[in-house]
């Protein structure tokens, strides 16, 4: 559940963003210090030939290689996460504004991006140059050439010189090199990348790389692309010999040396593996798919702090990888740090939601910690990835079955509740008009109010169930068996979820998953009430809303959005139907009218202190601030620890005050009661920047980011920290890390 409208908050940090724009507290430079974080998002397909398409993988790959040779250049991945932020397809034309909303998602402080056509037999590739902080493009950089070598090597030059970079000669050396004299094999080539990058099935993938190598037997690049896939598929011994014959084709090739100790990881070679992927991070050391090998084989021999220190070394090379967060957070569940496993889960989920990698592992880590929904949901993603990637049958297998395990160890647990007051559709009418005007009740809905398509439904989803458990449970079944596309931010009645319920690309939160649920179970005359709840079943702080069912004089928690027909929650309150519609008043929505919503909630449910704040917080919007500290000490009366006044009041101290010390002490009250909150930490971000405190206000957005905050906040914490490392730069030490990695390695062993 969530609270939308947090305008004071947005014009807080937007002054902040004005001051970090005009370089307060440090010293502007010209070019940011350390390595430039560098981004190609990707070349749009101008030619008007679908079978061209994949030349945008192509001169991706081209380039990269190269730039990934200059040691003042670290490539930034996460474009994919950045795309599917934006809704942005992969090679979609992008416009500057796009280009640089990407790159400040993924903490590049430059992004190249551009298109490609061909006139008879030239191609041409246009580029430009974009540095993230300013919004500032360079001009259009083009190359044309029938040969992409040369047409990658002129456009290499361009961009260096827009970056501002000269390559030691050293690294000259290395660039120019061809990868195949042959164009057939290389076209094969990308389009094989091309397959992979669009998650095609491994079958296609292989066929690409198989008709590169034919074409090209001396090929290393295709036989590492086909030493992948192989093992991807399982065929493990097949894949061993591919990836050592492009290792007699290139003993240099860290690729190679990383797929080869990959596969021996899988057979169960780890001496070969652990020789093998140190010779590939040794080549290679800004790879970090290496280090995560690395950290996975010290594992295996259960060196959990050598495991970690490879672990985190990845995660400095590459903030916005999953896999990495994932495995990290699995890392720290086997030393029982459960707090920095959280951390890293979550955050391995808001990068990459629906990848099978992170779906494995958080699934895995999950399941260590005994959050057995969580590791069920994650499990069933896994299983769903793989079947249409035409992946392992083994681990196919093996995952449903764990699935089918732990779903069935998931059994309801009974509460302690009484069932608040029953409503007849007459009493309420009469109790709302006993509370508000006339203008009031004119706006009023009932958001757990049915109709006859919801009550059609109900019937069908229910029918041959005999009792009201068995009809309540049969309809948690099917809004759980709902395949989510991702998160949401709504505040839909029942009505409206249902509307929306067919239409695959919308997602729901926990209040809309409850509020249908009550309906539904009421249209099968299971007496159900809507839930409002603050601490879930491991007591963690939230604001979440759930569902009660009362039958065979019983109670139990319904709540599909934790996938738990019976969880046991900790603090809740259950409201009956008056209290349910203040509390869907007392939330913001989409309406202008804030305040009025709230005034009304409020007669509906006056002694509601999650209500209070709400109040508080409308108030704050419209500059009516004596009222607002009024309403936050009314809540506090009612609750005298609620994180969220502390908030408000740092809010009010910052906004309204201008007194720094005694607001940053407000917000960090909320955070020690709450330390997951995003909009605490963002406001104690927006306090530090103007205390001049860049770095430290920066790891506080960072970690608002993390915890989810609304979409807008987030776009302006992302502008800022972009402003932030201009100034300060990424502070990615690959050295510092180097030699963390290497000191915990010389004390486990």
């Amino acid at each position: 559940m969530i609270v939308k409208s947090q305008v004071t908050q947005l014009r807080v940090v937007f002054a902040v963003f004005i001051l970090v724009g005009t370089g307060i507290g440090t010293t502007q430079k010209s070019t940011p210090p350390g390595r430039l974080r560098i981004a190609i998002l990707g070349f749009a397909n101008e030619t008007g030939n679908p079978e061209a398409a994949h030349w945008r993988c192509g001169i991706e790959r081209l380039l990269s290689s190269e730039l990934k040779k200059i040691k003042a250049i670290k490539l930034a991945g996460g474009i994919e996460y950045a795309q599917q932020q934006l809704g942005i397809s992969k090679g979609e034309t992008l416009k500057p504004e796009q280009a640089r909303k990407m790159g400040e998602l993924i903490e590049a402080q430059r992004v190249i991006w551009g298109n490609y056509d061909r006139n008879n037999d030239q191609w041409q590739v246009q580029a430009q140059v974009l540095n993230v902080a300013s919004g500032k493009a360079s001009s259009e950089l083009i190359s044309k050439s029938s040969d992409w070598f040369e047409l990658r090597d002129e456009l290499t030059k361009q961009i260096l010189g827009k970056l501002g970079i000269k390559p030691s000669e050293a690294e000259h050396q290395k660039m120019g090199r061809r990868w195949t004299d042959s164009p057939e094999a290389l076209e094969w080539y990308s389009r094989a990348c091309a397959f992979q990058d669009e998650e095609k099935p491994l079958s296609e993938q292989e066929d690409s790389a198989r008709k590169a190598i034919a074409a090209d037997p001396l090929f290393t690049k295709a036989h590492f692309a086909l030493a992948s896939i192989l093992g991807m598929k399982g065929e493990f011994t097949q894949a061993e010999q591919v990836a050592h014959q492009a290792l007699t084709l290139k003993p240099d090739f860290a690729g190679a040396y990383r797929i080869s100790g990959v596969l021996s990881l899988h057979t169960k070679k780890y001496t070969e593996a652990e020789q093998e992927l140190h010779k590939a991070h040794r080549l290679d050391p800004d790879d970090s798919r290496v280090l995560i090998r690395l950290a996975e084989l010290s594992a295996l021999y259960r060196k959990w702090d050598e495991a970690i220190a490879f672990a985190e070394k990845a995660r400095i090379l590459e903030p916005i990888d999953a896999p990495v967060h994932a495995f990290l957070g699995l890392m720290y569940t086997f030393k029982g740090d459960i707090e920095k496993a959280m951390v890293e889960l979550k955050e391995a989920i808001r990068i990459d939601p629906e990848g099978p990698g992170v779906a494995q592992r958080v699934g895995q880590a999950y399941e260590r910690m005994g959050e057995i929904p969580l590791a069920v949901e994650h499990y069933e993603k896994l299983v769903i990835k793989i079947k249409e990637l035409g992946g392992d049958i083994g681990i196919i297998r093996t995952y449903e079955e764990k699935t089918r395990r732990l779903r069935a160890s998931l059994s309801p647990n009974f509460i302690e509740a009484s069932m608040p007051k029953i409503y007849t559709e007459q009493s309420l009418q009469n109790a709302l008009r006993e509370r508000l005007t006339e203008d009031e009740m004119a706006i009023v809905v009932n958001p757990i109010a049915s109709n006859d398509q919801m009550k059609h439904w109900a019937e069908q989803l229910t029918k041959g169930a005999t009792s009201d458990m068995d009809k309540a449970k049969a309809l948690f079944d099917a809004l759980t068996g709902r395949i989510q596309s991702g998160g949401g931010h709504g505040t839909r009645t029942a009505t409206e979820v249902f509307a929306s319920w067919g239409q695959r690309d919308v997602s729901f939160i926990c209040q809309e998953f409850a509020k249908l649920f009550v309906a539904l179970a009421r249209d099968v005359k299971i007496k159900a009430f809507y839930v409002h709840l603050e601490r879930d079943y491991k007591n963690k702080v939230v604001s979440h809303d759930c569902a009660v069912v009362f039958a065979e004089d019983k109670a139990l928690l319904v709540d599909p959005a934790y996938r738990w027909f019976g969880v046991p929650h900790k603090d809740f309150v259950v409201l009956d139907d008056l209290q349910a519609i203040a509390h869907h008043f007392f939330q913001h929505g989409d309406s202008n009218r804030v305040v009025s919503r709230c005034r009304l909630a409020a007669k509906l449910h006056p002694n509601f202190a999650w209500g209070q704040i709400r109040l508080a917080s409308a108030l704050c919007e419209e500059d009516k601030w004596d009222e607002a500290r009024e309403v936050l000490d009314r809540a506090l009366q009612l609750e005298p620890n609620r994180w969220d006044a502390f908030l408000w009041q740092g809010i009010i101290s910052t906004d309204h005050d201008n007194d720094l010390e005694i607001a940053a002490d407000h917000v960090k009250k909320a955070l020690d009661l709450n330390p997951e909150s995003a909009s605490a930490h963002f406001v104690l971000a927006s306090i530090l920047v103007r205390k001049g405190m860049l770095t430290e206000a920066r790891d506080e957005f960072r970690t608002c980011l993390r915890y989810d905050p609304l979409p807008e906040k987030a776009e302006i914490v992302r502008r800022i920290i972009a402003q932030i490392n201009e100034q300060i730069g990424v502070e990615h030490n690959e050295i510092e890390a180097n030699e963390d990695v290497n000191s915990r390695v010389e004390r486990d062993n």
